[in-house]
């Protein structure tokens, strides 16, 4: 019988767990690059596992508790995404709806 203590420790801090990164990975995918706080609470990382994947690069504040993953870079759609992030609920509304819905250019009407 092996004796858990060396067992290493994961990035939650708990042994035997499967690491987060990848679901962070295809949330952000699925969200334009970004993801807020409490989606990562959702998925199970507490403050210091945020923490640290923000001082190691991971991690980017974009706005109070919405990140971009592993790069600052977004598209227009990932800033509209962020944007609606911020506030639990929040939708796009109106032009910028439109537009992300390829219904309206984001360079007013008549533009191509």
């Amino acid at each position: 019988m092996s004796d858990a203590s060396h067992v290493p420790l994961d990035s939650w801090g708990k042994r035997g767990t499967h690491p987060p990164d990848p679901a962070i990975a295809t949330l952000a995918h699925r969200q334009h690059g970004v993801v807020a706080r409490r989606q990562l609470v959702d998925l199970g990382l507490g403050p210091k596992a945020i923490e640290y994947r923000v001082a190691i690069g991971r991690l980017h504040a974009i706005h109070r508790g919405v990140y971009a993953v592993g790069h600052r870079r977004l598209t227009r759609e990932g800033a509209r995404m962020a944007a609606v992030l911020v506030a639990e609920g929040a939708v796009l509304s109106h032009r910028s709806a439109a537009a992300l819905w390829g219904i309206w250019s984001t360079g007013g009407p008549g533009s191509t």
